[in-house]
């Protein structure tokens, strides 16, 4: 202890230099860094080679790099410049990465391998497409060749692509001059034995067995294993392991049903490692039948013991744990492939289509603002602009020229008489993806490798919804129009991905605020009209939103039964409840409600106007009703926030099935006269020669209890009374 504290008569040594400490620069990680031009977009084709050494994407047809995705579960992702020695003419193309899925055994490469033409917004350079096919390529060199080399049977090579375009795909058709019927080519054999319906025994060494494996995926359909339906089981059997059983279905493991001493089963001299054959012998198969009808007829159990012996015979549960992972893998993969095939998944690669027009005019003038702001605080280029600031007189050339430029609100919303650009994109050198709502980007999550790896042009965003585009034509009129009018009519909706699932296992609201099927509707109409006086045109440009989703309180509803009736959760309190009430709606008056119109919020004596979120509950309100106590409780709580201050929030009860009861549809009519003043309050975006001329200031909020039926109803009614008056103004 002594030497330790004792000084040192040496003369210490001097320290080494030190290298100079780097100062940290707070910023973004290089992978989120963007060039400072505008960024391109997302590539539209991209072709994909499987090397030893990774998977190789590259634009197409003009690439500068190609990045190469590692082999592993944890598949690496790095971008090379060139081409590289490799001989891309093998490559596939494609028209998207949706992401990488990572699961148990492997991670998978989802691609967009087919897509449809959903229409244009206005201009043919902002296209929107909807989702066709989905391959998914597994990142293991010897599966992914087999999935590439499927790809490019159906012409998806290069050398194949068609001249004219490459929109939809389709199998190659041989060349005749005679017209064949659209059907399924099936090539017979000659061999006479093919015919018999029993194949010999001698035959065994033929392959009947087919891997599980979804290399692609167009359809429902599609998603399918198409193998004739050799189930050893009655309709009753067969459905109840289909619904019941969470694991395979019937056949595709070695069961207790399938290891009994039958003479028809699979031969011994069959490995142990083989999947059970997908065609059985009719004897097997009606032996098999007989026992579980048997079950059926002959058992005296419980009804819930004979469905667990139906299914622990037909479809059990896996016996190891990597069988069980092998057989969830395959479902997740299965499941995850069918939601973006089965219809309503659109993406475009020019311009963003998470947000409304509006929302977009707002974001724009944002950025504006703070631009400004930015060159007040930035010093002057040049000593003459000094000079020229005293100039600062109301007749002065550059008060003049301050006077032109349009009004920007301090929070970055639109006014009236703004000059703008009606498809004008905000932070357009940003990459797309750093664009989007997030709320509605469906597939962020499997985007999140590229994101991370900085890949911003192969990152698409997808939307889940609805685009509907139609073009019509109207003659002239003396009356209203004496020129002819081509009118744009577009319908968006964007589904949000917060709270999403399933009918009846997704109600209410969760501890974020977020509702389950909340839908954002958006209607777009352009008219343009010849000025039959000067020769010219005119073009009008109106939006509309409104929005639905559950009512705002934990509640739930089992699936059993007919009708269900919703209830609140027992396990949260009444203020909770608010609190989370209160969070959405708050929410909703940011998103929807424009600054200047709720610094004038409504007087008491203006409360029938609904208030700039304006609320109708279509639930039934009757006490005995099923439906009662979740949307009675809806409106009880808006009230009680309402006296705890709670401003721009509109109520409005409308009992659907008691107002139209006997199919009398057309008494919505009298709640659309009830909501007359608030149509009015709430206009809608109105840009007439890329100047605005007015704009929304609040919107409607219609659900039900599953915001499908009745609410689709009810905002078809609301649309019609904002695209008349926008007809009216364009005709004027």
């Amino acid at each position: 202890m002594r030497r330790l504290f004792s000084k040192s008569s040496k003369t210490p040594s001097p320290a080494p230099a030190s290298a100079p400490v780097p100062v940290t620069v707070p910023r973004l990680q290089p992978a989120y860094t963007v060039p400072p031009v505008p960024h391109p977009c997302p590539y539209d084709h991209i072709a994909l080679l499987a090397t030893p050494n990774g998977l190789l994407l590259r634009p197409y047809p003009t690439p500068t790099s190609h990045v190469r995705i590692s082999w592993s579960k944890n598949p690496r992702l790095t971008e090379v410049d060139g081409d590289g020695d490799h001989d891309w003419n093998e490559s596939v193309v494609v028209y998207g990465i949706v992401g990488i899925l990572d699961l148990y055994s492997t991670s998978y490469l989802l691609v967009i391998t087919a897509k449809e033409n959903a229409g244009n917004l206005f201009e043919p350079t902002h296209t929107v497409f909807t989702v066709k096919g989905i391959t998914a390529i597994p990142l293991a060199h010897d599966r992914a060749q087999i999935t590439l080399n499927t790809l490019s049977s159906r012409n998806l090579r290069p050398s194949l692509l068609p001249s004219s375009t490459i929109d939809t795909l389709a199998p190659s058709e041989p060349e005749s001059s005679e017209s064949t019927p659209d059907t399924p080519r099936v090539q017979f054999s000659e061999a006479e034995h093919i015919k018999i319906l029993t194949p010999p025994a001698e035959q065994s060494e033929f392959p009947l067995t087919a891997p599980l494996s979804i290399p692609d995926v167009q359809s429902d359909s599609a998603s399918e294993i198409s193998t004739p339906d050799t189930s050893p089981a009655t309709p009753v059997t067969k459905t109840i392991a289909n619904r019941l059983s969470f694991w395979s279905r019937l056949s595709k493991r070695q069961s207790s049903l399938f290891s009994s001493s039958s003479s028809a089963s699979i031969t011994s001299s069959a490995p142990s490692d083989v999947s059970e054959p997908l065609i059985r012998s009719p004897v097997f198969l009606k032996e098999t039948q007989v026992h579980l009808e048997t079950i059926i007829d002959e058992s005296k159990a419980e009804p819930k013991a004979v469905i667990t012996t139906i299914i622990n015979e037909t479809a059990p549960p896996p016996a190891t744990t990597e069988e069980k992972h092998s057989e969830l893998e395959d479902k997740i993969l299965r499941e995850c492939v069918r939601e973006f095939v089965r219809g309503g998944m659109y993406f475009a690669y020019t311009f963003d289509i998470t947000r409304s027009l509006q929302h977009k005019q707002e974001l724009v003038a944002k950025a504006k603002k703070q631009s400004e702001l930015l060159d007040d605080l930035l010093p002057p280029k040049d000593k003459d602009r000094k000079g020229k600031d005293k100039d600062k007189g109301p007749n002065s050339p550059t008060r003049k020229a301050q006077d032109k430029e349009p009004h920007v609100h301090s929070a970055g919303h639109i006014h009236e008489g703004d000059k703008v650009n009606p498809l004008a994109e905000p932070n357009p050198t940003l990459p797309l993806w750093r664009r989007v709502d997030k709320q509605f980007w469906w597939n962020e999550w499997l985007s999140k490798p590229l994101i991370d790896a900085g890949l911003h042009s192969y990152i698409l965003p997808l939307m889940q919804g609805y685009y509907q585009f139609a073009q019509i034509t109207f003659p002239p009129d003396d009356l209203t129009h004496p020129t002819a009018l081509t009118v744009d009519y577009i319908l968006v909706s964007r589904r949000s991905k917060e709270r999403a699932g399933l009918r009846y296992q997704r109600r209410g609201i969760d501890d974020e605020a977020c509702v389950a099927n909340f839908v954002e509707s958006e209607m777009i109409m352009g008219v343009e009209r010849g000025d039959g006086e000067s020769g010219g045109k005119s073009k009008s440009i109106f939006g509309y939103v409104q929005i639905r989703g559950s009512i705002p309180l934990y509640w739930t509803q089992t699936s059993y039964g007919l009708k269900p009736p919703p209830i609140l959760s027992t396990n949260r309190t009444h203020a909770q409840n608010l609190d989370a009430m209160k969070k959405h709606l708050e929410r909703l008056k940011t998103r929807y409600v424009s600054p200047s119109s709720s610094q004038e919020l409504q007087s008491p004596k203006d409360k029938d106007a609904g208030g700039e979120i304006t609320i109708i509950n279509l639930a039934e309100q009757g006490k005995t009703s099923k439906e009662h106590e979740v949307a009675g409780g809806f409106g009880k709580g808006v009230s009680e926030l309402a006296e705890k201050g709670l401003t721009g929030v509109g109520y409005h009860d409308y009992d659907f099935h008691v107002e139209t009861k006997g199919m009398k549809y057309e008494n919505i009519s009298k709640l659309v006269d009830r909501m007359e003043k608030t149509f009015e309050s709430q206009g809608y975006l109105w840009i007439l020669n890329d100047e605005i001329m007015s704009q929304q200031k609040g919107a409607f909020r219609v659900n039900c209890i599953d915001c499908l039926d009745r609410t689709n109803v009810v905002q078809v009614q609301v649309i019609p009374e904002h695209q008349d008056a926008a007809f009216k103004m364009s005709t004027a």
